[in-house]
């Protein structure tokens, strides 16, 4: 009786959890009602998981919350439900606390393994600085926002971390999840590129400023999806790339699987060029080489099979030229503002040369370093407040944007203690992911730490971790990495 009882709570809190999450989020905009039926309903196959006697059957549904995780970050609605509250922040808040009490059920299963924190000390000393920040933020509110979505981030990721200890191959799930979700964001970024009728169907999720935000972006032909911006899309799928390769290089599949992935991979190479950020496309290509080297270093793998994984590599590379020269380029000079493009969608154009866009970017960035450096210097200890940078953009350009670099970003927001405690972070995130890298040689481990330096690398040119989604995934790759390897 006991174990029908636990299969039938096993059996009805995953639906629970995925109808809950759907009325949230998809139906939230639609009113306050909605959004607290599905959490009434999320909230129901919460508990029915806390009842579960099996760890293997708990794990399951921790996989699913951290998978729902990923597609509320690729689905975002920027609609607030309450005031200074949007839907998918909303959301975030309800999975994460959910991933968190579901990872704390599953440690009761293992009473001799307690909680670990690694760089819980230069975590916190970060976020101190973003807190520290508030005293010359011009918008203290910005501050605020900026904490939350970096305290539930590094929460999310410890309880990720903790539960992947426990069984560190729900890790190759959470990989699969993100690169599945990087194809449906691919496929959303070629809609919107072909057709007005992504907008009919996304505009309702979206408050009015990022409907501008969208059509401005399409002004210049730059697809963003449900990204709300290039860059952030761009490193997106780049970091997408060395996920679906780690899956073509080391895991033994059925050919439909494989060609599945490969058409996967070739979509998702071609809406990375169409996405225009050439930071995001250089990190594609490095992680693939990080990728190539796991490959040939392994001794696991006949040098066949190493061989037609390299064949494979090179025609997935060429048939996403293809589709994005031939096919992608065609729309976009289709498109009625192409004379505002020229000659910079050609693969040529944007990324072997030297044109009017390119040269524009070069221009505009280098004001913003500019600007960054005499922000810091108006206050040098703690800055002008996280995410009020925008604010001394906007009052100089009359457009507000970010310094396109995180460590000039950093010391003009949070001044040389945020900058200190960003160095220090990272710094041990690189040093316990470098380790994580030598000792052992699991693909799916090194893998998610090559991800980890991609974004790093991505955060010179852009500003990645300044998004909420960006920041979850950040750290989602980093308790993946180091639980992987139980680097402790």
């Amino acid at each position: 009786m006991l174990k029908a009882d636990q299969n039938l709570a096993y059996v009805l809190a995953a639906p629970l959890l995925l109808a809950g999450f759907a009325l949230m989020l998809f139906f939230g905009f639609l009113g306050l009602f909605h959004f607290l039926l599905g959490l009434v309903l999320f909230f129901v196959g919460v508990i029915l998981a806390l009842r579960l006697k099996s760890f293997s059957q708990l794990g399951d549904l921790v996989v699913i919350l951290v998978s729902l995780l990923i597609a509320n970050w690729v689905f975002f609605s920027t609609l607030e439900i309450f005031p200074l509250l949007d839907v998918s922040a909303a959301v975030y808040a309800v999975l994460g606390s959910a991933v968190l009490v579901l990872a704390g059920r599953a440690m009761r299963f293992f009473p001799a393994v307690k909680w670990r924190f690694p760089l819980a000390a230069a975590a916190a000393c970060y976020l101190a600085t973003i807190l520290l920040s508030i005293i010359f933020a011009k918008s203290p509110k910005e501050v605020i926002y900026f904490f939350f979505i970096n305290a539930l981030a590094i929460i999310i990721g410890y309880a990720v971390f903790n539960f992947l200890r426990l069984d560190s191959s729900r890790a190759r799930a959470i990989g699969k999840a993100i690169f599945f979700f990087g194809a449906i964001s691919a496929l959303f970024a070629v809609w919107q590129l072909y057709s007005d009728s992504f907008k009919l169907l996304f505009f309702p999720y979206l408050a009015a400023r990022d409907h501008e935000i969208l059509q401005l972006w399409e002004m210049v032909s730059r697809v963003v999806g449900t990204w709300q911006h290039p860059s952030y899309l761009g490193i997106f799928l780049a970091v997408c790339v060395p996920l679906g390769l780690e899956q073509l290089f080391f895991e033994r599949t059925t050919r439909f699987r494989r060609a599945l992935l490969l058409c996967c991979l070739v979509l998702i190479a071609a809406v990375l060029l169409l996405s225009n950020t050439r930071s995001s496309v250089l990190a594609a290509g490095i992680g693939s080489i990080f990728l190539v080297w796991k490959l040939l270093a392994s001794g696991d793998e006949l040098l066949k099979r190493k061989l037609r994984n390299l064949v494979w590599l090179g025609a997935i590379g060429a048939c996403a030229l293809l589709l994005y020269q031939f096919l992608f380029v065609s729309e976009i000079y289709s498109k009625p503002q192409a004379y505002r493009v020229d000659a910079s969608a050609t693969i040529w154009g944007r990324f072997l040369r030297s044109d009017a866009m390119s040269t524009e970017s070069l221009v505009q960035r280098s004001g913003l370093y500019e600007l960054a450096i005499k922000t810091f210097a108006s206050s040098p200890v703690v800055g002008v407040g996280a995410k009020n940078f925008q604010f001394r953009v906007q009052d100089a350009y009359g457009k507000a944007t970010d310094a396109h670099n995180i460590f000039l970003q950093t010391l003009a927001e949070q001044g040389v203690l945020g900058f200190l405690a960003l160095v220090f972070l990272y710094f041990g995130v690189v040093k316990n992911l470098f380790q994580a890298a030598w000792k052992r040689t699991a693909s799916m481990a090194f893998t998610f730490s090559v991800t980890v330096l991609l974004i790093f690398f991505d955060s010179i040119f852009n500003n990645p971790l300044y998004s909420l989604r960006l920041v979850g995934i950040f750290w989602l790759f980093i308790a993946s990495a180091l639980a992987h390897n139980h680097i402790e």
